[in-house]
């Protein structure tokens, strides 16, 4: 049985994340964040959580934030990466970068 994996790719209002496993996707979705940023930064870490418990996700890969994005999807990267490590999670950093 392959492992499951969770990629996440975070902008400044949005939240991606897709389940693999192995090479199959079997889950994707994205969600809207409010312009607040403290119910934006509850409701990605909520939708990380759940991800995680419904589909039993055993590591997770984060796309870094590129340079030229604004520092609020850093700052939400590095939120979501934290929450992640506190469950005890593997967590990978990479860059979509070509």
């Amino acid at each position: 049985m392959n492992s499951l994996l969770m990629a996440i790719k975070v902008t400044r209002r949005t939240v991606a994340v897709a389940v693999f496993r192995g090479r199959n996707l079997n889950y994707a979705e994205v969600r809207h964040l409010s312009s607040n940023k403290e119910a934006a930064d509850a409701s990605a870490i909520a939708f990380v959580n759940w991800t995680l418990t419904h589909f039993r996700i055993e590591s997770a890969a984060i796309e870094d934030a590129v340079a030229s994005d604004e520092a609020r999807s850093a700052e939400l990267v590095q939120h979501l990466e934290d929450a992640l490590r506190e469950e005890g999670m593997s967590v990978s950093r990479v860059c979509s970068c070509l």
